[in-house]
């Protein structure tokens, strides 16, 4: 996993004094990032109650993108 995010530039770039949090790295993640990180904390446990693992064109990574992209 990179050390920096995109998003994370356009913080930098705010005027004044600014410490990055841990939040604020996590909030500059794109969804590939997110899901990547999601899946690292959770020792590759998927988000999804409809797993795909079994399915060998498809993997956690797959429903956990599916899980992010899914209106709240």
């Amino acid at each position: 996993m990179r050390e920096l995010y995109p998003g994370l530039d356009e913080l930098r770039r705010l005027p004044g004094p600014h410490i990055i949090t841990n939040a604020d790295r996590i909030r500059a993640m794109s969804d590939e990032e997110l899901c990547e990180f999601i899946l690292e904390i959770r020792d590759g446990d998927c988000l999804n109650d409809r797993c795909y693992a079994a399915d060998p064109n498809k993997g956690c990574d797959y429903c956990t993108m599916e899980w992010l992209k899914a209106p709240y």
